[in-house]
């Protein structure tokens, strides 16, 4: 803010002295006349307010005009027309000798104005055209002007220190100028940003502004003894510099616009493509809906291919579809997108339908051309799957040539292109928020399924679980029925994923429930079926193992319910082999019959005797080379090996690292449970 105040008080300074120097000049002209170098005092007084006069407007308006916004460069332009007015205004009644009948003080005054609107002019549009030069050049450009105006000064602080001068310096400074005036009026890249709608309104303003400059020139030339900047040579060539840059520059301007004209058209047809394509593209980035995207793309195509009429159907999955018109209503639409259809995919057509006669070429479209004779049909194509298309109607034969399908065709692959992107992001959120969900789910298992078995009063267990996915069907669980039995059971719902974790979680909660009836395990897991069979889906069921330990008689009463065997480990004799009773899953009968496949089995144990219950995940896992399940046999194999380690961890690590050697790196494999049980 306050660098703002700052420039303001130094904007308005300069225009403080300027005006003073202009002031104290005209009060010298129009009491004195213009002085002679033979008035030395006042001539160099004279001198001093029209050099502060030039020089303190020259740095207002640069800073004037820097500090402003301009949008385009017709706003520029007419900034210039503005102040050629009052030029013109005091032209016009001189160059038709109105003026002659002035008392002579009003002369005075009028030539003391005429002085001051014409260096106003001069500088404002100096000033306007740099702007002008800087909108497409760079740094070296901008020194070159720094340049100018230093010259300018130089030339001016110059003319205090030695009025008399030689005349080689004034035609150095001829000289110099003119370079400068030759080299900056060649920069001219700005036209390229006058668009198709400016142009010609620009070159109105040039054509405008040249003449006010010629008689502006004119005038000068044939009246400059009464000049009252004409004072000596190096003013008159300074204001010379100025005037001749602001007018030279004009003209050419003018001109370069008038070479312009010609491919103007395919440089604006250009930009409107190259405009269209950033808006598709903008659309798609700032994750416009689909219908905004395509709405863009029509608007663009019909735009750009000067279409009179056209429409735009779009359908993807199972959304409404997107019809947008113009100059068409929908029922042509409909029967236009039928009628094409009907051309493109059973006739055998081109996709692209330029310049059809419609009448002759296309019986299908006769009764519905309406007096258009040329059309561009677009299908809009995702992989292999139509999902719309674009139509685009002309009322003159030849109306579409090359350069209009293919960019037609760019519009179309742009929105295509944008609608791809957002089904894969909507499709990467979706996932990425199924994953969150996953893993929520995943939580929820771990903490209903407990990190070890209760009630480990006599025996000791390890337990691993490994779901193929984030959850999964296997279990396990511990009941304390009393100070002397525990029940412990293992299962497997049948699939995998999260149905089978929602099922497992009833089970868990069904489980906990019958337990605390301290039922017989027959009749528990009768009960189990029986809810089982009413919560279920006719193609769920359950296989599960349900033991239950005694510590008091040294002895665990198991009923198999379909479930993989249990591993006994006899210590004594140092061997293992397969507990293969019978036994039918839950959920497979859904009568009372199944109580006549419920068997419960009693077995004593010795001290060290070890139990291994598992999942199908574990002798089924595969060798990804061999394609061989890891099976019974090596199971018991691993468990004879590892039973040499002390503690039961070690044991329950061996045999996990043998059955991984055996998978190795294969991904497709079951939820994997096992419980390792070892008797005190």
């Amino acid at each position: 803010m306050t660098d703002k105040l700052q420039g303001t008080s130094i904007q308005i300074s300069s225009f403080l002295v300027g005006f003073a120097g202009f002031a104290c000049a005209a009060i010298t002209f129009g009491f004195y006349g213009k002085p002679t170098p033979a008035d030395a005092g006042l001539w160099y007084f004279y001198l001093l307010c029209i050099v502060s006069f030039f020089l303190g407007h020259l740095f207002f308006f640069r800073t004037w005009v820097n500090n402003r916004k301009y949008k385009s460069v017709k706003e520029i332009i007419r900034s210039v027309m503005v102040f050629s007015i009052p030029v013109g205004a005091v032209l016009i009644p001189e160059l038709f000798g109105f003026i002659k009948y002035l008392p002579e003080q009003t002369l005075a005054a009028y030539k003391i104005a005429e002085a001051y609107i014409f260096t106003l002019y001069t500088l404002v549009s100096l000033n306007l055209y740099m702007k002008l030069l800087m909108m497409r050049h760079g740094a070296g450009k901008f020194k070159f002007i720094q340049g100018f105006y230093l010259l300018l000064m130089v030339a001016s602080a110059y003319l205090l220190v030695r009025a008399h001068l030689p005349s080689w310096v004034i035609l150095g400074f001829y000289a110099i100028s003119a370079v400068g005036i030759a080299f900056l009026t060649t920069r001219l890249s700005w036209i390229s940003l006058v668009n198709r709608q400016q142009k010609t309104a620009v070159a109105m303003l040039l054509l405008a502004i040249n003449c006010v400059n010629s008689l502006l020139l004119f005038h000068y030339l044939t009246e400059r003894g009464t000049f009252m900047l004409s004072v000596y040579a190096l003013p008159e060539v300074i204001f010379m510099a100025a005037m001749g840059f602001s007018m030279v520059y004009a003209l050419m301007a003018l001109v370069a616009l008038l070479f312009y004209f010609p491919v103007s058209d395919i440089v604006d047809q250009q930009t409107r493509e190259l405009e269209g394509l950033m808006e598709i593209s903008e659309s798609a980035r700032q994750r416009e809906s689909v219908n905004q995207v395509f709405d863009r793309m029509f608007s663009a195509a019909m735009r750009d291919t000067d279409s009179y009429a056209g429409w735009l159907w779009f359908k993807a999955d199972e959304q409404d579809a997107i019809v947008k018109t113009k100059n068409v209503n929908l029922t042509q639409v409909s029967s236009f997108r039928e009628a094409l259809v009907s051309i493109i995919y059973s006739s055998g057509a081109n996709t692209e339908l330029l310049d059809v006669p419609v009448l002759q070429a296309y019986p299908q479209l006769a009764s519905m051309s309406n007096g258009f004779r040329s059309m561009l049909a677009l299908p809009i194509v995702f992989g292999n799957t139509e999902l719309g298309m674009l139509c685009l109607l002309k009322n003159h034969e030849q109306g579409f040539d090359a350069h209009m399908t293919n960019m037609a065709k760019t519009y179309v692959n742009f929105a295509v292109n944008a609608y791809e992107n957002q089904q894969v992001l909507e499709d990467t959120l979706r996932n990425e928020h199924v994953l969150e969900e996953y893993k929520l789910a995943r939580q929820i298992q771990q903490r209903l399924i407990p990190a070890s078995l209760a009630g480990q009063n006599g025996w000791e267990a390890m337990t691993y679980l490994e779901p193929s996915k984030e959850v999964g069907g296997d279990f396990y669980d511990s009941f304390v029925l009393d100070e002397d039995r525990t029940a412990i059971i293992i299962g497997d719902v049948s699939g995998s994923g999260m149905p089978a974790a929602l099922h497992m979680a009833e089970i868990k909660g069904i489980f906990q429930s019958l337990t605390a009836f301290k039922l017989e395990p027959k009749e528990l897991i009768a009960r189990a079926n029986d809810a089982i069979s009413a919560c279920f889906e006719k193609n769920r069921f359950v296989t599960l193992i349900y033991l239950v330990i005694d510590k008091k008689e040294r002895k665990f009463t198991y009923i198999r319910a379909g479930h993989c065997p249990v591993l006994y480990y006899q210590n004594q004799r140092n061997e293992a082999h397969y507990v293969k009773d019978e036994g039918l899953g839950l959920g497979i009968l859904r009568s009372p019959v199944f109580k006549n496949h419920v068997h419960a089995y009693e077995r004593p144990y010795q001290q060290n005797d070890l139990l291994v219950m598992f999942s199908d995940g574990i002798d089924e896992a595969i060798d990804p080379r061999t394609k061989e399940p890891y099976g019974y046999e090596r199971l018991k194999n691993s468990l004879c090996e590892a039973i040499r380690h002390e503690t039961l961890d070690k044991v329950m690590k061996a045999m996990l690292a043998d059955i991984k050697r055996h998978v190795k790196d294969n991904r497709e494999l079951d939820d994997m449970t096992m419980i390792l049980l070892r008797f005190d």
